[in-house]
């Protein structure tokens, strides 16, 4: 038997010496970074640890070398900054001054001060500065990136009626579509009581229920959307309205050319950005003649922008929890995400396309009238990757956002809900005649419609400008669809069987 020479033993012994102070010394500095960041990613998120702090540590240098230049911008008086936006944003023009929110919220507007704006900056970056330091992800990680990204759908419902309409929702998605993508539904915790209603939902497959915490009371206060946002488990994710219907297959959005060059998508408003909004103060821009947008869906990447769109939901989560200030410049919480991309300094992402109102001739009482009346908004689909390299392309209806629905019976047990809509010739958002257009909320016939302007002697005030053609609502869809139109009409018939809401809320 061979003996081991001497050396060889010391030998062993330096190199096992080396490797535990090796072990203990990563172990350390794991720990210790680990410390520094705060949380339990696995458990908060659900996503497997460690990341590449490098990366995150990088962008997060980035991000808060921009947050400290957002943070010093100059602020213009009102007037100076109304001044340099009215020419991009002129009031007379883009339901601008048509919108009771705009004419409502001027006041306050033009009360805003200085000292107003420099706490309010000061707060949203301490927010993301805090949530940085208590292991937050505000920036979302690199890794993930270079793996298969998970997606989901998310939607928001509590109450017995809310959850028909979901119901409704992934009846299509499951059952005429086939589509097996996780949900996600998040409810308040005094929501979602009924076992009955969890039933109902979880008979669909692949239903996760989630609680947030926080309920407030009023109109447009609620910000279990922005939670919701924030606390679903995807990279991906395609957030639906419980009034809001989706009119094609839902996995065609994550593949479409806006999503893929933006990183996320949202839709219009029927109305522009006003230039007296004292946000852009806040933000330190002038009004740029941006469409506000409308939140009844919303496609988003939380990788998208390196990362930085996790950021973007985080600074529009405060200022839905402070609501009591930013809601005076952004009805609700639809445009807040849009703010905060436009604080750091990111391109708005657009869906690219006017809305639509759908509905047809019958008036609030079911009559049938010659005034269109639109009691829903048709929100054109996106790009796909295969679609011809032609300009007069255009997508077929991506979702009917039924949102003056549900406010009145008129359309009860009709076969009929969605019959014609409104098709503008040129309906690109970046269109300059769209602003010519007027955009009418009929406050008493509870319609929606697009008209061309007059005079009040009745004249055309621009002759030249194509108006809305009106067209019926499976013209508006390539053959071979009549089986999902079918379904469609099913559910908007089922919709307007679910009756009125009180009107409480209801401002335009």
């Amino acid at each position: 038997m061979l003996q081991t020479a001497p050396w060889a033993n010391r030998s062993r012994s330096r190199w096992i010496h080396c490797a535990v102070f090796i072990t203990i010394s990563v172990v350390i500095l794991f720990t210790g970074w680990h410390n520094h960041v705060g949380v339990d990613y696995k458990a908060a998120y659900g996503i497997p640890t460690p990341w590449r702090w490098s990366n995150i540590a990088e962008e997060w240098i980035a991000l808060d070398t921009r947050l400290e230049e957002w943070i010093n911008v100059p602020i213009p008086s009102a007037e100076d900054m109304a001044r340099q936006g009215e020419a991009l944003c002129p009031t007379g023009l883009g339901g601008r001054n048509e919108t009771s929110f705009h004419v409502d919220q001027q006041a306050y507007w033009s009360s805003v001060t200085t000292g107003d704006i420099k706490r309010a900056r000061q707060d949203l970056v301490d927010w993301l500065r805090a949530a940085h330091k208590r292991g937050e992800f505000v920036i979302w990680p690199e890794t993930r990136t270079k793996q298969k990204k998970t997606r989901g759908m998310i939607m928001t419902g509590g109450n017995g009626r809310t959850m028909r309409r979901v119901a409704l929702t992934l009846d299509l998605v499951r059952n005429v579509y086939h589509n097996q993508i996780p949900v996600e539904i998040f409810s308040f915790a005094d929501e979602l009581i009924d076992e009955r209603d969890k039933a109902m939902i979880e008979r669909f497959g692949k239903i996760s229920f989630k609680t947030i915490q926080g309920k407030k009371t009023g109109a447009k206060r609620h910000y279990i959307k922005g939670r919701a946002f924030l606390r679903n488990s995807f990279d991906e994710f395609l957030y639906i309205d419980s009034d809001s219907i989706p009119l094609q297959n839902i996995s065609q959005y994550f593949d479409a050319v806006e999503y893929a060059s933006q990183g996320s998508v949202f839709w219009p408003d029927i109305y522009k950005d006003h230039s007296a909004n004292a946000i852009w103060r806040i933000i330190g821009e002038p009004c740029g003649g941006d469409w506000a947008q409308e939140t009844g869906q919303v496609l988003f990447d939380r990788t998208g922008n390196f990362g930085w769109n996790q950021a973007v939901l985080l600074l529009a989560d405060r200022m839905q929890t402070q609501g009591d200030f930013w809601y005076h410049f952004s009805y609700g919480d639809k445009d807040t995400w849009r703010y905060a991309f436009k604080i750091l300094g990111l391109p708005t992402p657009t869906s690219g396309r006017s809305y639509s109102p759908l509905g047809g001739y019958l008036d609030r009482n079911g009559t049938r009238q010659e005034q269109f009346c639109g009691h829903t908004m048709l929100q054109w689909g996106l790009t796909p990757p295969d679609a011809p390299d032609d300009t007069r392309y255009h997508p077929e209806p991506g979702f009917a956002h039924a949102n003056m629905l549900k406010y009145h019976d008129s359309h009860k047990g009709r076969v009929d809900v969605f019959s014609q809509l409104q098709r503008l010739p040129v309906d690109a958002l970046t269109e300059p005649s769209l602003e010519r257009l007027s955009y009418v909320f009929d406050w008493e016939a509870r319609c929606l419609s697009i008209e061309k302007q007059y005079t009040e002697e009745g004249t055309e005030v621009n002759p030249d400008d194509d108006g809305p053609l009106t067209i019926p609502f499976e013209d508006a869809f390539l053959p071979g669809r009549e089986q999902e139109l079918l379904a469609i009409r099913q559910v908007a018939h089922q919709l307007s069987q679910l009756g009125s809401e009180p009107l409480d809320d209801v401002t335009i």
